[in-house]
């Protein structure tokens, strides 16, 4: 109900997109976009997961939440919009969840976001560990959230992208 607002957040969606579909076809899409090293911070705080493993679990969920924006419809914003500037990313974010057909009320929305649930603010810097295909997903991205929408392509994905999580996942 596009009136009475409610979020799923769960980045597993992502993958189990197809179970849901049916059920969630009405629903609005919005891609919240984390920056790659600020996940691997995360992740690593969380799960103790090494940093290439965090960086490709990365890569490949956003890569899926892309595609489903893609074929979908949907919007996307700048997770770390909210630290930099509280009213203006939720003002933003209102305006691109309206244009999708979710109303929600704009004056007093930045009390939501809370900095001190921003563990992996630190993460930000050194952009120097990307692989190339994840340097270029990180702009694509970046581009994407300040436009509001994605361009027609994909940025090309690593072709062992999948064999690398799975070679870590048995290990681990």
């Amino acid at each position: 109900d596009r009136l009475h607002p409610w979020v799923l957040k769960d980045p597993r969606l992502c993958f189990t997109w197809p179970a849901w579909k049916l059920a969630l076809q009405h629903a609005a899409k919005l891609f919240v976009y984390r920056s790659p090293l600020s996940v691997a911070a995360s992740l690593r705080e969380r799960h103790g997961f090494p940093l290439e493993y965090s960086l490709d679990l990365w890569e490949a969920y956003n890569r899926q939440a892309l595609k489903i924006i893609q074929a979908e419809g949907g919007t996307l914003i700048h997770y770390e919009a909210f630290s930099d500037a509280p009213q203006s990313a939720w003002n933003e974010l209102c305006k691109r969840l309206c244009a999708v057909g979710v109303h929600v009320q704009a004056e007093g929305g930045e009390i939501y976001y809370q900095q001190k649930l921003n563990h992996s603010v630190a993460a930000k810097k050194n952009e120097s560990r990307l692989s190339m295909e994840q340097l270029h997903l990180h702009d694509f991205c970046l581009e994407a959230c300040e436009r509001g929408y994605l361009p027609t392509e994909l940025p090309f994905e690593c072709a062992n992208l999948k064999e690398r999580i799975q070679s870590f996942g048995i290990a681990f």
